[in-house]
């Protein structure tokens, strides 16, 4: 069984904003991706991560022991502890560590590490300069030990079962399955055809902690494009359409957390789905 999540909805919004920071990052450092994976963090066994980056450094989110950690490309570590900082703060902390070897051709003045950053994200995606609130939020990051590491079990073993899915039952191109900075959902693509560009046909498998209409954790899939006047195939319960605001299948994680063998159960489910959303491609 896994932990209940119904109280976690603070803890969760608060690890999302130190998420997104590692996105940004591996936004601005990468090249860009077809399917836009340079800002996916990495599912590790404690949380997420930059992976490493070009330069060779690595920054990872601990959501076990509420830290973010910084590994040099000397093998040098650096811990920031989550505890009593801002979105902000925490920024110009990794940034910090980072204008040692990867960002020392960019932070290189003395003033504010974080406006120095958001100068230099603003070249890539000029309307940073105006909107950088993903990024620089300056409320204390209020965060529940216990919550933490609740998510950090879901997170990771539902990443199991799709990671298992996709193993067993696909033979087509796929994206890795990343977290996303902009929504905190956990997703891949799959592409039963010879493009794998988000514009040709796919079928997206995630895992979502809310989203708008929806303020539960979820499994979710959908196909891309549809065959106009589909039918909609039966579900096995207690999945369902969801068709508000986009078309696709949910499954509430309370479905999973109650059984014995989440991964297992993950894995079956995405397979159930694929077979289902697979004729409903063009």
């Amino acid at each position: 069984m896994l932990p209940a999540l119904d109280h976690a909805g603070d803890t969760i919004r608060a690890l999302q904003k130190a998420n997104v920071l590692l996105s940004y990052l591996r936004y601005y450092l990468l090249p860009h991706d077809p399917n836009y994976t340079e800002w996916g963090t990495r599912v590790v066994l404690n949380g997420t991560s930059s992976d490493t980056l070009p330069g060779g450094s690595q920054v990872s989110l601990d959501f076990v022991d509420l830290r973010v950690i910084v590994c040099q490309p000397n093998g040098d570590e650096v811990t920031i502890s989550l505890h009593e900082h801002t979105q902000r703060s925490l920024f110009a902390a990794i940034l910090a560590e980072l204008r040692k070897n990867e960002l020392a051709d960019v932070l290189t003045g003395n003033g504010d590490l974080v406006e120095q950053m958001i100068a230099a994200l603003a070249v890539k995606k000029p309307s940073i300069a105006e909107k950088h609130d993903e990024i620089t939020g300056t409320e204390p990051l209020h965060i529940d030990l216990e919550a933490a590491r609740a998510y950090n079990a879901a997170l990771y073993s539902i990443f199991t079962g799709i990671a298992r899915f996709k193993a067993s039952r696909v033979n087509g191109k796929t994206t890795p399955a990343v977290v996303f900075g902009e929504h905190f959902d956990l997703s891949t693509l799959i592409f039963p055809g010879a493009e794998a560009t988000e514009q040709a046909a796919h079928i997206n498998i995630g895992f979502a902690p809310y989203s708008t209409g929806i303020d539960f954790p979820y499994l979710y899939a959908y196909a891309y494009p549809m065959k106009p006047n589909y039918t909609p195939p039966s579900l096995p319960a207690p999945a369902y359409w969801h068709t508000k605001g986009w078309t696709g299948i949910v499954l509430p994680y309370t479905a999973i957390a109650a059984l014995s063998r989440p991964e297992q159960y993950v894995e079956c489910m995405c397979d159930q789905f694929y077979s289902a959303l697979l004729p409903l491609l063009p």
